[in-house]
């Protein structure tokens, strides 16, 4: 648990006004920090990591201002939250709903893609 608190107040102070002197160089250093987190996930969970790293990429693109992009970070993290403390308190229950909701889709094969047929 030390090491990542060292690891944070380190990456802290490299963030640390970049962004207000800097922009790019924020752009770069973060992307660089968040794809050495993610390298580090185990290789088991590193897709999926991968995957929602994504598509929070994708939920902040529409930001220009960083209050906004930190505002939407923030609902975001609450979101996610919300949803670990469902998982944590009844997971059977989330597992039911995912089924439940879940939309069923139909495979279209496509010519070519069967070999032998």
């Amino acid at each position: 648990m030390e090491n990542h608190t060292k690891k944070s107040d380190n990456i802290y102070e490299q963030l640390q006004g970049i962004y207000q002197r800097d922009p790019e160089k924020f752009e770069r250093l973060s992307g660089e920090l968040i794809r050495q987190a993610l390298e580090e996930v185990p290789e088991e969970h590193r897709a999926r990591a991968y995957g929602m790293q994504r598509k929070i990429e994708y939920q902040l693109k529409k930001y220009k201002d960083p209050i906004a992009r930190m505002n939407a970070m923030v609902e975001i993290f609450w979101q996610q939250f919300d949803e670990f403390q469902a998982v944590i308190n009844d997971p059977r229950e989330v597992l039911e709903n995912r089924r439940r909701c879940g939309t069923s889709a139909k495979i279209l094969p496509f010519k070519g893609s069967n070999p032998g047929h």
